[in-house]
């Protein structure tokens, strides 16, 4: 007889799910690199207002940065 504890499956899908979550983090910090360089480059060239498409995606990373550590602290909660 095989006998499942809960407990114990709820902590390896947790487990799980945090390093997938670390894995988008790192996901996320490698895909900022070039529109943050942009606006910062645009910005330090005293041009005025960044590039509206550079600031859309890095608050879009964000955003889904800001879900992610919800998440994260949910699950170790």
């Amino acid at each position: 007889m095989i006998v499942i504890n809960p407990a114990k499956v709820q902590a390896i899908d947790n487990a799980r799910r945090t390093a997938q979550i670390m894995a988008r983090f790192a996901e996320i910090d490698a895909e900022s690199v070039r529109p943050a360089r942009a606006v910062s480059a645009y910005m330090a060239s005293g041009q005025g207002e960044a590039p509206t498409q550079d600031m859309a995606r890095l608050e879009e990373l964000e955003a889904e940065a800001v879900a992610l550590r919800a998440e994260l602290q949910g699950l170790s909660a």
